[in-house]
């Protein structure tokens, strides 16, 4: 789990503060050029993760054969994207009305065949829990995109100081897994029996990844349809300084809830452990960001980045109430999935983004604020839903879930009650914000220990006994540190 959370932090934490260097030195318009570029280049990489490598992790057992099954099928699939990306990239500059947009989108397009290469060995190294092999690529791949796109960036190269960092950071992680990866791939071990063996499996996470990039991107492929270019720049930032944060501290508690509940799937107890011990480090981790993004958000954008970038602030409060939602979905997806219940999880799917492509359409009048909004509102009306499909398959109830998270909750309602009255101060004493958030942090670990001690306590454990060898079967001592009772 440590190692998950480092692969994520580390890595999007790199691309974070390189996101803020080139925030001054690109306008928001070059922001919102590559913005729109990623929405079309999203929509095919939900086919890019086409479900085979989520199913090598699943699966009790795997043989040679479905390995190098998958690694041909990613490599086919990574290259029909690329040159569906190419040609797909004059239509999406004729549906936002910006002909620069079709050079761009055909530039990154040679990403989804980087990216394919490394896939297979992506998905062999979390099943072994192989963590640390993953945080090393990832660490590694964005250092060195990220001081190409500023190098490029200081030389005056625009838009495409973003697209360079892209593929940069793709080429040497799909480069390094091949390094640091013993397996390799065998065109003797092709196997049709093993397409299908997987295939049960992955259908439905392939249409759940394509609904799921739909949800996740309408935002601002109704913003570039209906507002613009600029504002797309606008909302791209604002959603990397607050949901790609949350993303990447959920995105490695998921990851590892889906190899370890996989690995354990047989033991219905210990795989209701894993995720309330999951779901609660996920709360815990996203209450604070919330906070600050409703609080002091808005005036730390203006002290960071100037006034070019004040639309973004009043997007900032609403994102804070995204990340807090998904925070909540992730855990209960990672599960559906590692139990072989897919099926649940295209539903869900389904469900949420029609709700969230509604509410978008709905809030564009109000511009920028008013899709935030929508996405918000969207994602509070799904909250129950989830929760109740959780609770289904045999899982916490919605009383327990609120049990589970409601130290951390009333922790971050604590902290956001602290930060407001500083957060007028912080655009005209920016001094102050070492002071407020030193103060913030203290005052929110705190509140944690003293409202749920048993987390603390469970943290406190894992952190003391590092290092830590990583158990890689299901024989590996399990400690317990909460109770269960039996159902999952």
């Amino acid at each position: 789990m440590i190692w998950s959370i480092v692969q994520q932090v580390g890595g999007q934490g790199v691309s974070l503060l390189v996101y803020l260097v080139l925030a001054n030195l690109l306008t928001p318009e070059d922001f919102g050029l590559v913005g729109l570029a990623t929405v079309w280049t999203a929509l095919l990489a939900a086919f890019a993760e086409s479900g085979f490598g989520a199913a090598l992790v699943q699966r009790r057992t795997i043989d040679a054969t479905h390995a190098s099954t998958t690694f041909a099928i990613n490599l086919g699939v990574g290259a029909v994207l690329s040159l569906g990306g190419v040609l797909l990239s004059w239509p999406a500059a004729r549906f936002t009305g910006d002909p620069r947009l079709q050079p761009v989108v055909a530039a990154l397009s040679a990403g989804f065949l980087i990216r394919s290469l490394g896939l297979t060995h992506v998905a062999l190294a979390q099943r072994d829990l192989r963590f640390r092999v993953l945080a090393i690529r990832d660490l590694s791949a964005n250092t060195v995109g990220g001081a190409l796109g500023i190098a490029l960036a200081l030389r005056g190269a625009g838009v495409w100081s973003l697209v360079a960092m892209s593929l940069a950071s793709a080429t040497v992680g799909s480069a390094l897994l091949w390094y640091i990866t013993p397996w390799r791939p065998a065109r003797s071990e092709l196997s049709r029996s093993a397409m299908g063996d997987l295939w049960r499996f992955s259908a439905n996470i392939l249409g759940f990844n394509l609904f799921k990039a739909l949800a996740q991107n309408v935002d601002r492929l109704v913003i570039g349809r209906l507002l613009g270019t600029t504002p797309v720049g606008y909302y791209t930032l604002a959603v990397r300084l607050v949901l790609q944060p949350i993303g990447v501290v959920v995105g490695a508690l998921g990851v590892y809830l889906f190899a370890r509940v996989a690995r354990v799937q047989g033991d219905r107890p210990r795989a209701q452990l894993e995720y309330r011990r999951v779901f609660r480090l996920a709360v815990a981790a996203t209450a604070p960001v919330a906070a600050g993004a409703v609080t002091v958000g808005p005036p730390l954008v203006g002290w960071l980045l100037g006034p070019a970038w004040s639309p973004v602030a009043p997007v900032l409060a609403w994102l804070g109430i995204v990340a807090l939602c998904r925070a909540l979905f992730s855990p209960a997806g990672q599960v559906l999935k590692a139990l072989g219940r897919p099926d649940w999880m295209l539903g869900w799917s389904v469900a949420i983004t029609g709700l969230t492509i509604a509410a978008v359409y709905a809030g564009a009048p109000w511009g920028l604020p008013g899709v935030a909004a929508g996405v918000g509102i969207a994602h509070v009306v799904g909250v129950p839903v989830i929760l109740t499909i959780v609770h289904r398959l045999g899982g916490l109830s919605a009383s327990e879930h609120a049990i589970a998270g409601a130290g951390a909750l009333a922790a971050g309602t604590a902290l956001a009650a602290l930060l407001l009255p500083f957060s007028w101060l912080l655009g005209h004493a920016p001094a102050l914000l070492a002071v407020v958030t030193v103060t913030a942090t203290i005052a929110y670990a705190a509140a944690v220990i003293r409202l749920q001690p048993d987390l603390a306590s469970a943290i406190r454990g894992r952190l003391v006994r590092l290092p830590i060898a990583v158990p890689t079967s299901d024989e590996a001592p399990f400690e317990q540190d909460v109770h269960d009772d039996g159902r999952f």
